[in-house]
């Protein structure tokens, strides 16, 4: 491998160092009070390097000459997650500390946000503040309100999420790009916050099946400022950012700042054109405003939030919806539940619990812990591995290791007698029955139950997050409220639809 660069992710405190053909992931140092230290970080402040002398590099690094071919082994050795190519622990030292005093501003080839104690202390506080704001869930709007704009801070997004093909399901909107618009197939992700489509020169590479020509485009105008994304599943993307009119039904922003992708590593044969990330703006790559961000700031949206709706079992092509500015009261029932956003970069808050019950019987699984709905995700949701093993064992659900889920024996149980499971926020149970937590592979002679939750650490500062995707989401109705920094969640108006026939099984995955 040449001269190349490294990375790290701020959260993970994971390194890597990217090459057109290979990604090398490094461990986290873990001290002996088990805070958690990225080899970039060390690198950039001089405590660790590469090489033998100590010495600091003052350049690009040439991997091949110092890289281990040869796999390590032993009991302080961290293990790989073969799912999300993620290690799970780290490695280990005796050292206490590390002096916060010899970073600089300088830069040497390290791309690594990092904040002082000072500013995360500050930050701390002032998220606090905001969390101990209560919201009734009879709250309502007034037309003669003024969209405040959000706090903005630049940092790397709050948590790094595994894989999240799971049986080739994605949910899409048509949106376009440019004068005249270019059509693109996005993914609305809630989970991340930059826009992105392929450019000419990625083709094949980043999947889907358009492209953004920007000589096309009387609208375009360049930035020239560089984008870059990697993922744990081994996925990266590579492009530059640039500015054009971006449509979404029909609501247009204009200089809208978006990435258009040149290369890609592992994202080919997905069925989108991009994603179009709904998160808060402190998660953006390039510190830019998210698309639906600029839509609300700039006036564009008649209420300051944005809405999901998803079919639970889908019939056709037209199964969901996604609002801007406002909702659809025939797709819910009941009031609505609101929490607070607890950090304000992802869609994440504090749950109460989560429990799992047979009749009168419940056993709480975890209590009082951070959860993000995903809309990026097509799976019921993913846990901490020591939590979601323990739903495993209660499920008597043995692992496929030809899907990468875990399936249960609905062949000699119903359903009906496995156990609910309850996600209880700001006080309200909302509960999946058994038939809203599987999916039904195969066909009325030959088929399984495959349960759609994982066990994957994601960690998020000093604790491992819960992420809800769409297919926990499919059976309710959410509000994504950017002006009061919270979520309302509801009954969705077609809860109790389940699946009665099983579906075939996907020949790729």
């Amino acid at each position: 491998m040449p001269w190349t660069s490294i990375f790290a992710d701020r959260r993970s405190r994971h390194t890597f160092i990217y090459s057109k053909s290979s990604v090398y992931v490094f461990p986290p140092l873990i001290n002996r009070y088990g805070k958690r230290f990225s080899i970039a970080e060390l690198i950039a402040a001089g405590h660790v390097s590469f090489y033998s002398n100590g010495k600091r590099p003052s350049e690009n690094i040439d991997i091949i000459s110092i890289y281990q071919t040869s796999p390590l082994s032993g009991s302080r050795i961290p293990k790989i997650n073969p799912r999300t190519g993620e290690f799970t622990g780290g490695m280990h030292t005796n050292y206490g500390s590390f002096s916060s005093s010899k970073y600089e501003e300088k830069e040497v080839n390290i791309a690594h946000n990092s904040e002082s104690e000072e500013d995360k202390d500050e930050e701390e506080e002032k998220e606090k503040e905001e969390n101990t704001k209560h919201y009734s869930s009879m709250d309502s709007y007034n037309s003669d309100e003024r969209p405040q704009a959000p706090s903005r801070s630049r940092s790397r997004p709050r948590y790094r999420r595994p894989s999240r093909r799971t049986g080739n399901s994605y949910w899409v909107a048509l949106i376009t790009v440019g004068t005249p618009g270019q059509p693109f197939y996005v993914l609305p992700d809630t989970g991340s916050s930059d826009f992105w489509v392929p450019g000419v020169t990625c083709g094949n590479l980043c999947g889907g099946t358009h492209v953004f020509n920007p000589n096309a485009s009387s609208t375009y105008v360049p930035w020239d400022k560089d984008f870059f994304l990697f993922y744990v599943n081994g996925a990266s993307i590579n492009g530059t950012f640039a500015n054009d009119t971006v449509d979404i039904g029909g609501i247009s922003i204009s200089h809208q700042p978006f990435a258009i992708v040149n290369s890609a590593i592992g994202v080919a044969g997905v069925e989108f054109d991009g994603i179009l990330g709904m998160a808060f703006p402190a998660a953006a790559v390039g510190g830019e405003n998210p698309v639906i961000y600029s839509m609300y700031l700039a006036g564009k949206l008649k209420l300051p939030i944005f809405t999901f709706w998803f079919e639970p079992v889908p019939t056709g092509s037209d199964t969901g919806e996604l609002i801007l500015g406002s909702y659809d009261t025939t797709k819910f029932v009941g009031c609505f539940t609101y929490v607070p956003v607890n950090i304000q970069r992802h869609w994440q808050f504090i749950a109460d619990s989560i429990s799992l019950s047979v009749g009168s019987n419940t056993t709480t699984i975890a209590t009082s812990f951070r959860a993000a709905f995903d809309t990026g995700y097509s799976i019921a949701f993913v846990g901490p591995v020591v939590y979601v093993n323990t739903i495993y064992e209660m499920l008597e659900a043995v692992f496929d290791p030809t899907f990468g889920l875990y399936a249960i024996d609905c062949h000699t149980k119903p359903l009906s007698t496995f156990p609910n499971i309850s996600l209880t926020i700001s006080g309200v149970p909302f509960v999946l029955t058994p038939p809203m937590y599987t999916l039904i592979f195969g066909n009325s002679s030959s088929y399984m139950c495959y349960v759609l939750i994982q066990a994957i650490d994601v960690p998020d500062d000093d604790t491992d997050i819960w992420i809800f995707g769409t297919f926990f989401m499919n059976r309710f109705y959410t509000i994504f409220d950017m002006q009061k920094n919270r979520i309302g969640i509801a009954r969705s108006s077609l809860y109790s639809v389940i699946q009665t026939e099983p579906i075939t099984l996907p020949t790729n995955q």
